[in-house]
């Protein structure tokens, strides 16, 4: 458990200069397996119901979302002959851990609840990485933390739920990903959340599902503008700050 703070406390840290390319991949890739290697482990003895250890897990699924999101692996960032060389020598690590963490939270079973919300924030921040693959097999564990906050609330949820469809489910974290990053006043970040959901709209006259905030907005043109008028300010205030 120990071990895991101390990882995500060393890639916080950037041990190396941000040129020292070379020494960070290999760091990384150090990490990488050993971090594996614990998640073998925790699979064969921390995993059952009886053994379960939820801050063992937690610190794990932390720890892999850190390293996933570390600058240095933000391959998108870099000239395509500095890239090339990445995947060439080292391959895109945040798919591997990426994989990873799907499949560990698949295995958490009627664990998964004692996760949620608290990883909700972290995992969500993971699927902003412009990575398809990465997104094709991540993306999918927030529809399943809604099922289980469903299935364990369903009285709770139930109006909620009754007529809200995959879309909206991703909607709804990408707004709880988008207050996380204002409540630190993290506004470029919330202009990117808002971003992705802006997406999803057409520049067009057709009548929009009821959103969180925005009910005054009848059409999907109208919410796409508002939306662009928020992202735009979110950027000017980061620009700012």
């Amino acid at each position: 458990m120990e071990t895991f703070l101390l990882f995500k406390d060393l890639i916080g840290k950037h041990v190396y200069p941000s040129d020292w390319m070379a020494m960070i991949m290999v760091q990384n890739r150090v990490f990488l397996r050993a971090i594996n290697t614990y998640a073998d482990t925790m699979n064969l003895k921390f995993l059952n119901n009886n053994d379960f250890e939820v801050q063992l897990w937690n610190n794990y699924f932390h720890l892999a979302v850190a390293f996933i999101t570390q600058e240095s692996l933000q391959l998108q960032h870099f000239s395509s002959t500095k890239r090339n060389k990445i995947l060439t020598k080292y391959g895109d690590m945040r798919r591997l851990i990426g994989f990873a963490i799907r499949d560990m939270w698949y295995k958490l079973g009627g664990n998964k609840i004692c996760f949620i919300p608290g990883m909700v924030g972290p995992i969500l921040e993971m699927t902003l990485i412009p990575e398809e693959e990465l997104r094709r097999a991540t993306i999918p564990i927030f529809f399943d933390m809604m099922q289980c906050e469903h299935t364990v609330s369903t009285h709770f949820h139930k109006n909620f739920y009754k007529d809200i469809n995959r879309e909206g489910m991703y909607i709804r974290y990408l707004y709880k990903l988008r207050d996380l990053h204002l409540d630190v006043e993290n506004y470029t970040e919330a202009a990117y959340t808002l971003l992705l959901h802006s997406r999803l709209l057409k520049w067009s006259d057709d009548q929009c599902s009821p959103q969180f905030e925005v009910r005054s907005c009848q059409t999907q043109r109208q919410l796409k503008e508002t939306l662009y008028d928020k992202i735009i300010g979110h950027f000017d205030k980061g620009k700012v700050s």
